[in-house]
């Protein structure tokens, strides 16, 4: 095994946070979303490369609409010229810890990868984002905005209304090129699957702290009714219910001549997508879809029954910690025809006892087999080295030979640091997982069949870091910068450089749409957001 190198301290949480981190500086509100920032300023010699792109996902209670946050990149990593544009859908944040939905000190934070995608046509550029909020009356459905992409200067033009995603809170996208039956790319023609999350019920506390103080009494979200029945038996979460129809994944066409998003399988009431494959509650919905570079293959993860806020979850039945709460994150693998968008009746699935909340999921470079997996809920016993795992379906799914590289660990020793999000370089050579809870992204080297070195490097943020900030990132064409999004309560973008070495913390630009106002404390604006999706090109990388 190799030294695993620290960049920067990382401050050890016995269990997931429960106070909120506390701005250095209070920030003062911003008035206009169309306006640049003179946060993190550029150098005046800074050459443009590229754009960037995050959601803010916003609080539906306080009427906000869901919006696209778009920076400016320039070659020495520095980050300006802020542009909002309002998707015409609704954001899934809630920090209403009043609210049930809200899941109590969560503050309503759900995860996942994938919200945003850039799809490029022959001549056209193109957006989807997800709006995790609901559209519909009785909230069972979320929707999809398309934008059109200037490739000069990164501006969107929203097109047309969002489209209905044919389920609850959408979350993930993921899309690859329609083909003839000769196997041949079919020009402007795309697949597009959606994942509809439905929501991520969660237990909370119930334990000793390591201190050996209570942590409180057992909370479960979104209500004791889900889990239990009326007379105060456990419901058998295995069984159907009417909630696995909005937790699934559903199949879209998208022409990238015309900029148009369709449903496969129309429908004269509810006009929406064709829904591919259902979950059960017990293991949760959709945090990632994505297919492999191919086209061949479909793989999901699915959030799973998460306990957390607490240093032992309940991840197995005992005289020590009682019934058993926590339940596993699955991994879902299917073949997918892309001459007719149907997937094969031969689904695969792998879930690990003890790991739940496996949020974000990368394929290896080029491959159609190995896939990376961030895992941010661990039993006691896991919590080591098992934030990342890998799997192999090259002989239907299974976790790769521990020999070869099957578990990780994402911070040293046994940190509750919540591994979350995924990122592979652009060469296939790194890869990256990032924490919410430490901010902390931890660095590893791809070997060849996409075998993983052992974790080389952690480096943590600095600036504002609350703990339970980090989410999703991105890697620059060019391999030199990673961008991280501070999504909880910076409400930031994070710039690292990437070294030999790992990554080397630069700076952070902090978001004018959404600072709070100057006299408001973190209690009041932790979770207000929840930015979702992180996604990015490069002006020279038009397609001609």
């Amino acid at each position: 095994m190799q030294k695993v190198t620290q960049s920067n301290k990382l401050f050890s949480h016995g269990w997931k946070i429960l106070f909120f981190g506390c701005l250095t500086v209070l920030l003062s509100a911003c008035g206009s979303s169309n306006k640049s920032s003179t946060t993190n300023p550029t150098d005046p010699t800074a050459k443009a490369l590229g754009f960037i792109y995050t959601t803010t996902n916003s609080q539906t209670s306080e009427g906000a609409t869901n919006a696209v946050l778009r920076l400016t990149r320039y070659d020495d990593g520095s980050l300006a010229n802020e542009l909002s544009f309002p998707t015409g859908g609704t954001g899934g944040a809630n920090n209403n810890r009043g609210d049930i939905h809200a899941g109590g000190d969560a503050r309503g934070d759900f995860d996942s990868q994938g919200a945003i995608q850039i799809i490029d046509g022959t001549e056209n550029r193109y957006m989807l984002v997800v709006n995790a909020g609901a559209m519909s009356a009785d909230n069972s459905h979320g929707s999809i905005s398309v934008f059109s992409v200037d490739k000069t200067n990164g501006d969107l033009a929203l097109i047309g209304t969002p489209v209905n995603s044919g389920g609850t809170r959408p979350v993930s996208i993921t899309y690859t090129p329609k083909k003839h039956t000769d196997g041949q790319i079919i020009d402007n023609e795309y697949w597009v699957v959606v994942g509809n999350q439905w929501g991520n019920p969660n237990v909370q506390k119930g334990g000793i702290d390591k201190e050996g103080n209570s942590e409180g009494d057992l909370e479960r979200y979104p209500s004791n009714d889900f889990f239990f029945d009326g007379i105060g038996n456990r419901k058998d979460l295995s069984e159907e219910d009417n909630s696995d129809n909005f937790r699934n994944i559903t199949l879209f066409s998208f022409d990238t001549s015309n900029g148009q998003l369709t449903g496969v399988e129309e429908n004269d009431e509810l006009p929406r997508g064709k829904v591919l494959d259902t979950y059960n509650r017990k293991y949760g919905g959709p945090t990632t879809v994505t297919f492999s570079e191919n086209g061949k293959k479909l793989a999901v993860s699915t959030w799973g029954i998460a306990h957390f806020y607490t240093n032992n979850p309940r991840a197995r039945t005992n005289s020590v910690t009682g019934e058993r709460e926590q339940r596993e994150s699955k991994i879902y693998v299917y073949d997918f025809d892309a001459m007719t968008g149907a997937i094969l009746n031969n689904r695969r699935e792998k879930g690990i006892e003890g790991i739940a909340g496996t949020i974000g999921i990368s394929w290896g470079h080029e491959s159609s087999d190995i896939i990376y997996a961030s895992n941010f809920n661990l039993s006691k016993d896991l919590r080591k080295d098992w934030g990342l795992t890998v799997f192999d379906d090259s002989d239907g799914i299974s976790l790769k030979n521990p020999k070869f590289g099957g578990h990780f660990p994402t911070a040293p020793d046994d940190d509750i640091d919540e591994a979350c999000w995924t990122a592979v370089s652009p060469d296939g050579s790194r890869l990256y997982v990032s924490s919410f809870g430490t901010n902390v992204i931890s660095f590893y080297k791809i070997k060849s069949n996409d075998v993983i070195d052992d974790l080389i490097s952690f480096t943590r943020r600095r600036d504002t870091a609350p703990a339970g900030d980090t989410k999703d990132m991105y890697i620059t064409p060019d391999n030199k910068y990673l961008y991280s999004i501070g999504a909880f309560e910076s409400f930031s973008m994070n710039t690292f450089e990437i070294t030999e070495s790992g990554l080397e913390y630069k700076s952070q630009y902090i978001f004018d749409e959404t600072k709070p106002n100057e006299n408001e404390t973190p209690e009041d604006y932790r979770g207000r957001y929840n930015f979702l999706g992180l996604a990015g090109f490069d002006l020279a990388s038009t397609t001609e």
